[in-house]
C-alpha cells in the first residue's frame, strides 16, 4: 500500500487539521464515528513522520496499528494533529473498524501474527486498505475548506517529492499554477520573429504553428514505448515540439519534470529514487530533457536505463532531444568524458533505432499553414507561389522557412548586413565573439562582452545583427546565419581581404581565451575545428589563429589534440597531420583511449592495418568494453581474410551491444563469404528483428539465399 512522501505528509496534515472541527461538529450523526476512526487510521498509516515507538507491525505491505496507538494519535500525543483532537473511544473504534472491515475499508491482522509487545495488549491490530484510503481522500476533500483545497493542490505539486531535492539533481517540476503566474506577452510573436524561441506559456496558448501530424506520431510512440529521443539539426524546432509535448501531458494530469539543457543533471542515483518515489505515490510522470548531446545533460540516459523496471508505457514517459550531428560526435568522440556507467547506457539507448525519432522538415502543406498564420499574404495564387518558392529554397527546414518568410535569402542577408553594419574593427570583433560563442551554445552575457572588450561594438549592433533579451542574454540571429557569415568571410578568393579578416578572428579568439575559463576555451576550440570539418572555415586559418593557452589542464589539452583537432584533420583526409596531433595527446597521456582509438581509425582509413590493430589492442587492454574498437578489429581481420578472428571480434562487440545491426550484418556477411549460409541467415534475421528497415541486412539476406541455392546446383 503506497504511503505519502514526507513532503506530502505536511500537506495531508494541514488538510486533516482543517477538517477536525467538522468531524467534531458531526457529533452523533450516522457514520460520524466511522469517519473519525477512518481518518485517524489514515493519518497514522500515511504520515511517515509519525513517531511510532515500535508499536507498528508491518506485514504484507500494510502498516498495522494497535487501537492504543491510534488513541494516542487522536489525543494528540507528540502534537501530531495540532491543538484540536479527534474524539476517539477504543471500544467504539473496535466496533467501527469491524463495520468498516465488511466494506473492505480496513483489515485486521490474524491472531497468529499478533505480537503482544508490538500491539501493547490489543488483540486486533488494524490497517487501512487502498479502498479505505480512497474513501478517506473523498471525505477529506468533501470537508476541507475550498480555499485551503486550492492552496493545497498548488502546494502538493510543489512537493512531489521536495522541490529542492529535484532541483539539486538538475531538474525542475512544472507547478500546476505555472501558467497562471506566467501569462503570455503581446511581444512573444515579435521576439520569435527576431530569432528567440517561444516561451512555454506561449506554446500552451498555441501561439506557434502546431504540427499536428508530428505531435501525433510522437505521442503514439511515447504511448507505445514510453521513451523517445527526438533528433534533428539545429533549427528543426526540437525544443518547441518538446514544449508542446510537455503541455499536452500536463493537461493529461502528468507531473512534468524537465530540463531545457540549462543545468547539469547530477546525483543520478538520487534522481532515480526521487522519480521512483513519485511513481510509487500513484502519479504519472513525464520527464522532458532538451539537448542530451551535451555532457551536462547526458546522465539522463543512465536514469532512463535504471528505470526500466517501471512500465514506461503507463505511468512513466521520458522524452529527450538531441541536435545532429552533435549527438553522433558526442557518442563517437567525447563519450569518454562521462563515467563508464553513463557511457554504457548512452550506447545501449542510442543504438536502439526504435528509440530515435528524426524530426521531419516542413511539408508543403505545413509551409502553407505557416504563411497563413504569420504573413500578410492573402491572395491565394500569390500565397501558393510563395509556398513553392520557400519549399524549393529551404527544402522545408523549419528555421529557414521562418527566415525565408521574414527575410531574404541567407547568403544575401549575410552580405547585406556585413556591408551595412560590420564596418569597424570593433564591430567585427564583437560580432565574431558573439557568433563563435553562439555556435558553441555558450551564454553571451553583458559581463562576458565587457571582459572581451567588445561591449561598445555589441551595442552598436543591437537590433541589427544582435539581440538582447530581457534577462540580459545576447544572441545572434541564428547559428546558421553565423556559419554562413564565417564561410563568406574566410572563403573569399581575395587573399588580401582574407588576411585582414584573419587578424580579426585572431583578436576575437584571444579575447575569449583571455577570460581564463577552461571550459569555454575548450568549447570554442572544438567548435572552430568542427567548422573546419564542415568546410565552413579553412583549417589552415584556424590552425594559424589559435594558440592553445597554457592555462589549460593536461587533460584538456589531451582531449583537444586527441578528440577534436586530430579527428578534424582525419575528416579532411590530412592523415599525417591527424596522427601528429594524436601523438601530441599521447605524449601527455599514453593511456588516453580516445586518442588511441582515433589514431587507430585514421590508420585504418589509410589502410595501414597493422598500425591500426596495434592502436585498437592498446585501447582494449585499457578498456575491454570499447565496442567500436572490437568491431573495427573485426572489419580489419575481415579485410585481411582472417575470418575466424573477425567473427571472434564481432562476438566481443555484440557482448557489449547486442542490438548493433551493423555488427550483426557484418558477421552474417563473413559467414556468407565462408559459405556458412545458415549462420549468415541467422545473423541477418537478428539484425532485421531489431530494425526491419535496415537495407544492408535485407540485401545480404536476399543474396545469401541466392548463394545458398546456387551452391546446391
Amino acid at each position: 500500500m503506497p504511503h505519502e512522501s514526507d513532503s506530502d505528509s505536511r500537506l495531508l496534515l494541514k488538510k486533516i487539521k482543517n477538517i477536525i472541527p467538522r468531524l467534531q461538529d458531526e457529533g452523533k450523526q450516522k457514520g460520524a464515528s466511522n469517519k473519525r476512526c477512518m481518518i485517524t487510521l489514515y493519518a497514522a498509516s500515511s504520515l511517515t513522520n509519525l513517531k511510532s515507538k515500535g508499536d507498528i507491525n508491518k506485514k504484507d505491505g500494510y502498516r498495522y496499528f494497535s487501537i492504543s496507538t491510534l488513541r494516542d494519535i487522536a489525543k494528540n500525543r507528540g502534537r501530531i494533529l495540532g491543538s484540536d483532537q479527534i474524539p476517539f473511544d477504543p471500544d467504539s473504534a473496535k466496533k467501527a473498524y469491524k463495520s468498516l472491515e465488511r466494506e473492505d475499508f480496513v483489515k485486521f491482522l490474524s491472531k497468529g501474527d499478533i505480537s503482544t509487545a508490538i500491539c501493547r495488549g490489543d488483540t486486533s491490530p488494524v490497517a487501512i486498505t487502498s479502498k479505505g484510503e480512497n474513501e478517506c481522500r473523498k471525505i477529506i476533500n468533501e470537508l476541507v475548506d475550498e480555499e485551503l483545497l486550492i492552496e493545497s493542490q498548488s502546494a502538493n505539486t510543489k512537493s512531489i517529492p521536495k522541490l529542492e531535492y529535484i532541483q539539486e539533481c538538475g531538474l525542475k517540476l512544472l507547478d500546476v499554477d505555472y501558467f497562471e503566474f506566467h501569462p503570455i506577452s503581446g511581444k512573444d510573436i515579435d521576439k520569435w520573429k527576431e530569432g528567440f524561441e517561444f516561451e512555454l506559456q506561449s506554446i500552451k496558448m498555441k501561439q506557434e504553428l502546431r504540427r499536428e501530424k508530428v505531435i501525433e506520431n510522437i505521442t503514439t510512440k511515447l504511448d507505445t514505448e514510453g521513451k523517445l529521443l527526438m533528433v534533428g539539426e539545429s533549427g528543426t524546432s526540437k525544443s518547441t515540439i518538446l514544449m508542446e509535448v510537455m503541455c499536452d501531458y500536463f493537461d493529461k494530469g502528468f507531473k512534468i519534470l524537465y530540463n531545457f539543457g540549462d543545468t547539469e543533471i547530477r546525483n543520478v542515483e538520487r534522481l532515480t529514487s526521487l522519480i521512483e518515489a513519485i511513481l510509487k505515490d500513484g502519479n504519472k510522470v513525464l520527464v522532458a530533457i532538451d539537448n542530451v548531446h551535451e555532457e551536462r545533460t547526458s546522465p539522463i540516459f543512465y536514469v532512463l536505463d535504471k528505470l526500466h523496471s517501471f512500465k514506461l508505457t503507463s505511468s512513466l514517459k521520458i522524452i529527450l532531444t538531441a541536435r545532429l550531428p552533435d549527438l553522433d560526435i558526442f557518442v563517437k568522440e567525447r563519450i569518454d568524458k562521462v563515467p563508464e556507467r553513463i557511457r554504457k547506457s548512452i550506447r545501449n539507448l542510442t543504438n536502439d533505432t526504435n528509440f530515435k525519432y528524426p524530426i521531419p522538415y516542413f511539408t508543403r502543406e505545413e509551409i502553407k499553414e505557416f504563411i497563413r498564420l504569420y504573413s500578410n499574404i492573402f491572395d491565394k495564387e500569390l500565397a501558393d507561389k510563395k509556398v513553392q518558392e520557400i519549399y524549393d529554397d529551404t527544402k522545408g527546414h523549419p528555421y529557414m522557412v521562418q527566415f525565408s518568410l521574414f527575410h531574404r535569402s541567407l547568403r544575401q542577408d549575410v552580405i547585406e548586413k556585413h556591408d551595412r553594419y560590420l564596418t569597424t574593427p570593433l564591430q567585427m570583433k564583437a560580432m565574431l565573439v558573439c557568433s563563435i560563442l553562439n555556435i558553441a551554445s555558450l551564454k553571451i552575457t553583458t559581463t562576458i562582452l565587457e571582459q572581451c572588450g567588445v561591449i561598445k561594438g555589441a551595442y552598436r549592433l543591437l537590433g541589427a545583427t544582435l539581440n538582447k533579451s530581457s534577462d540580459g542574454i545576447w544572441k545572434t540571429f541564428h547559428t546558421r546565419w553565423d556559419e554562413e557569415w564565417l564561410s563568406t568571410l574566410y572563403n573569399d578568393e581575395n587573399e588580401a581581404i582574407v588576411l585582414d579578416r584573419k587578424q580579426n578572428l585572431r583578436n576575437a579568439i584571444d579575447s575569449i581565451f583571455n577570460l581564463g575559463d577552461e571550459k569555454k576555451t575548450e568549447s570554442v576550440i572544438g567548435v572552430l575545428y568542427n567548422l573546419c570539418s564542415e568546410g565552413t572555415i579553412p583549417v589552415d586559418i584556424v590552425e594559424e589563429v589559435i594558440m592553445i593557452p597554457k592555462y589549460l589542464s593536461k587533460e584538456g589539452k589531451c582531449d583537444l589534440y586527441g578528440m577534436v583537432i586530430g579527428p578534424t584533420y582525419s575528416e579532411l583526409k590530412r592523415y599525417y597531420e591527424a596522427i601528429a596531433n594524436y601523438d601530441k595527446a599521447l605524449a601527455i597521456d599514453p593511456y588516453h583511449t580516445g586518442a588511441l582509438y582515433n589514431k587507430g581509425l585514421t590508420f585504418q582509413k589509410m589502410k595501414r592495418y597493422k598500425e591500426s590493430l596495434c592502436c585498437y589492442d592498446k585501447v582494449l587492454k585499457i578498456d575491454p568494453s570499447c565496442g567500436p574498437a572490437w568491431y573495427n578489429k573485426g572489419y580489419i581481420n575481415f579485410e585481411n581474410k582472417s575470418y575466424i578472428e573477425a567473427i571472434r571480434c564481432y562476438d566481443k562487440a555484440l557482448e557489449i551491444d547486442t542490438k548493433n545491426v551493423y555488427v550483426l550484418t557484418q558477421k552474417g556477411f563473413i559467414f556468407q563469404e565462408i559459405m556458412k549460409y545458415d549462420e549468415a541467415e541467422e545473423c541477418f534475421n537478428k539484425a532485421l528483428e531489431i530494425d526491419p528497415t535496415y537495407w544492408p541486412a535485407l540485401y545480404n539476406k536476399t543474396m545469401n539465399r541466392f548463394d545458398s541455392v546456387a551452391k546446391r546446383f
